[in-house]
């Protein structure tokens, strides 16, 4: 598996393997700033055209989290929001009203009991939001180009299997509660309901990213992977 031209611009620090049982430990360790982090978010989006961009810089704090390098998110926040606006407002109007539309008409699915429609939408929902997890991570940790963006999450993804199933799985369960039962769920909204289903994307394509994409680039670049907090054994 190759993954050409890689050429990253921010620093990443290899981690002790993820486990499910760091799940909680490493969100619960950064939750005042996941706090903060979601009404950022969730301000950035108020324009509606920033939602990519806030979405990425949302995936860029999460992973933070993720790596145990969450210190000061707000400010992780803005610097991935500035430097992916460009980016992330072509994710806007691309990406996002695929999802939306998927999301929509699988909910509808489901309160109509069609079963075959169900099943066949919420398996498309499933693959898109896979996809788009892995493209949100690359975006906001590479440099790479739109169509090695492409291809590079869509063999993430494949590569990922059960991590790529679980976490998509899991994500748009905990978007779709938050939008069922609204408005009783709008607390939960507000305070953390988008860092945490952000989180839970992080949390499982960052493993696969890591594996496959940062580690071969500095095992093969070592001087570059010691700056970087890179250390492989001789």
């Amino acid at each position: 598996m190759r993954f050409l031209h890689f050429n990253p611009y921010q620093s990443s620090d290899s981690v002790k393997p993820i486990a499910l049982a760091r799940y909680l430990e490493s969100f619960f360790s950064c939750i005042g700033g996941l706090l903060l982090v979601n009404l950022l978010f969730l301000v950035c989006c108020l324009p509606i055209v920033t939602i990519g961009p806030s979405v990425v810089a949302l995936h860029k704090v999460c992973c933070c989290a993720v790596r145990n390098r969450a210190h000061d998110l707000p400010a992780v926040f803005w610097n991935s929001f500035r430097q992916n606006l460009k980016a992330g407002i072509c994710l806007t109007f691309t990406v996002f009203p695929l999802l939306i539309w998927l999301l929509a008409n699988t909910l509808a699915a489901v309160k109509s009991q069609n079963l075959p429609v169900m099943i066949l939408l919420f398996t498309a929902t499933l693959l898109a939001v896979s996809f788009s997890s892995y493209l949100f991570v690359l975006v906001a940790q590479t440099s790479l180009s739109p169509m090695q963006l492409l291809r590079n999450s869509f063999i993430l993804m494949l590569a990922g299997k059960q991590y790529s199933i679980v976490g998509s799985f899991l994500s748009t369960a905990l978007f779709s509660l938050q939008i069922l039962y609204l408005p009783q769920s709008i607390p939960i909204l507000l305070l953390i309901g988008c860092s945490l289903v952000a989180y839970n994307t992080s949390f499982f394509t960052w493993k696969i990213v890591d594996l496959y994409l940062f580690i071969p680039y500095y095992r093969a670049h070592p001087e570059e992977g010691r700056r970087e907090g890179y250390v492989f054994e001789p």
